[in-house]
Parts: C-alpha cells; structure tokens; sequence
C-alpha cells in the first residue's frame, strides 16, 4: 500500500489519537492538529498545534498536499440547558463546526488535498436521537453533517470524497469528562472503532456506523422515533 499523508485533528487523545496510531501502523504519514503540546502525541506522529475555535490554519498550510484529512476534533459539555451561557455554546459551535469549516476551505483555496483524497468528518451518533444531556453539542454534530453533507457534489469535480461517521458512546476521555456521571466506563473500545472507521474510510464510504450501539439508534431512530425519545428521557431525566 502506498503510504499516504494523513491529517488528524484532535489526534492526542481518544479517537482521533486511536485513528492517528492505526494509520501510522500502516506505515502512512501521520500528523495530529491538536491544542495539546507535542509530548501528547502519539510517538511517531507529527505534531501541528492547531486550535479549532480560533482557526489558525497558517501551519497546516505550510505542509504538503494531504490525502487524507479527518475533522475529529471536538468539545462538549453536559450542563443543563438552561443553565448553559452563549459563550459556551458560541465555544461549542466554534470548535466543533466553524473551526472545521474554514479549515476545510483555506486546504481547498491552496490546493492542498490531493487529488482522490478523502475528507473525513467525525459526526455522532446523536445525529439520530435526542442527546438532551448535552444539546449544543448535539446541534453541533448535527450542523457539521450537514455541512459535509452539503459540501460532497461541491467537491465532486475535484475527485475528492467524503466520509460522515457516526460514533455512539466510546470510552475516551472526552466522555470521561463531560459525561461520567451518565455513561459510569460505558461505550466501545476506541481502537477497534477506529478500525472500523479506517475500513470504512478506504472502502470511501459516504455514511460510517462505526460500532454496534450507532447502528442500533440508528434503526430506532427510523422505525420508532418517538421510542427512542421517551428512552432517552427515562435514561437521563427520571
């Protein structure tokens, strides 16, 4: 297989770090984009400090084309809703979308993703049910499939494809930190949900369900919507 050069943001930690090691044991080019220092990246990767809420793309830009870019990065919080301030969100929407969002068209404007490349967008699984737990981030996920999804003829004649996943619950730390008193060490192991995406992304999938639990809310969410709404209440509002 021909390495090729990989873009991954948030690639220090949890899935996107998981991602940035499974390619890199395929022998590709790694770099992780990533507000963490360089110590927390995966041994072998290359390291861009790259912070999404402010969109700083002057040091992805300086490399080479990329083959792949992955839009993995991303913050939440599980406040209540009423009790949750616009700076947050705006924090939220920012980090999750809009810093994605200008990334993706600075790489387009200077012709930086190789032709037949692949651009990557790591949505969720609340895409298809009611995260009331954490509503801005739920909106958040939900705008950047939308974008992706807008985007794709966009792209067409430039022979670049794109891939929208959807994880459900992943033991990661950004769980760890905005949803333990919910999940109590539930969700997949992120190494084999990374495989699973890795396959996914070769085989240019349009739509990834990376692992059991997405692919359950996502038959609920079709047949029995209103099902998957009380059980989403009863789970984190009784």
């Amino acid at each position: 297989m021909q390495p090729k050069r990989i873009l991954i943001t948030g690639g220090c930690s949890g899935l996107g770090r998981a991602l940035s090691l499974a390619y890199m044991e395929e022998g590709h080019d790694v770099t992780v984009a990533d507000i963490a220092s360089a110590d927390h990246a995966p041994a072998g990767a290359n390291h861009v400090f790259y912070d999404c809420a402010t969109a700083d793309t002057g040091p992805i830009t300086k490399e080479p084309s990329w083959d792949i870019i992955i839009c993995n990065a991303g913050i939440s919080d599980s406040t209540d809703f009423l009790d949750t301030d616009n700076a947050l969100d705006e924090k939220i929407i920012r980090t999750n979308v809009l810093g994605h969002i200008e990334l993706v068209r600075t790489l387009l404007q200077k012709d930086k993703i190789s032709p037949y490349g692949s651009l990557v967008f790591i949505c969720s699984a609340t895409y298809c049910l009611p995260f009331s737990i954490a509503v801005t981030y739920g909106a958040s996920k939900a705008a950047l499939d939308g974008f992706a999804f807008a985007l794709s003829p966009y792209v067409r004649n430039r022979n670049i494809s794109i891939s929208r996943v959807y994880p459900g619950p992943i033991k990661t730390p950004h769980a760890e930190k905005y949803y333990a008193r919910f999940n109590q060490n539930k969700g997949a192991d992120p190494v084999k949900v990374a495989g699973e995406i890795v396959k996914g992304i070769r085989r240019k999938k349009r739509r990834i369900f990376p692992d059991r639990t997405g692919r359950v809310f996502r038959l609920l969410s079709f047949f029995t919507p209103s099902l998957l709404d009380y059980l989403m209440y009863k789970k984190y509002h009784s």
